[in-house]
């Protein structure tokens, strides 16, 4: 329908940030498609983003990358991540005990591996 599935990194709740900050090693840190850095700033002064953060441009290791569904600011990279690669974790619109709802299937948080960005990142001829 052309809209946007999320806008304002409403679907970074604390489900999300609960398994950042537990599947993220000591030390590592997690990149952000596009964000405010104000936004991560809040998170981690509240104590609810326990992780460092980076971007991918600092050219940084980094163990995941936290991708908001928001088809006007995909890169090419997060377009292919999004239909080449199975996320380590996904954050959908809706939430059913017995699995998501058809007409709520849609993905708003995506995470996923450095190894599948770089791979992403290839693909798409930006590096």
């Amino acid at each position: 329908m052309g809209m946007e599935p999320t806008y304002w990194w409403d679907a970074l709740d604390e489900d999300v940030l609960d398994w950042l900050n537990s599947h993220t090693e000591p030390g590592a840190g997690v990149a952000f498609s596009e964000i405010s850095d104000y936004n991560v700033t809040l998170l981690q002064d509240w104590g609810r983003l326990r992780t460092a953060v980076t971007d991918p441009s600092w050219g940084i290791l980094f163990r995941w990358y936290v991708l908001q569904n928001r088809p006007s600011l995909l890169s090419a990279a997060d377009r292919i991540l999004i239909h080449s690669e199975k996320p380590a974790y996904a954050k959908y619109a809706g939430y059913h005990p017995r699995g998501v709802p058809a007409d709520l299937n849609v993905p708003l948080i995506l995470v996923f591996s450095y190894e599948q960005y770089q791979r992403a990142v290839l693909s798409s001829g930006l590096k």
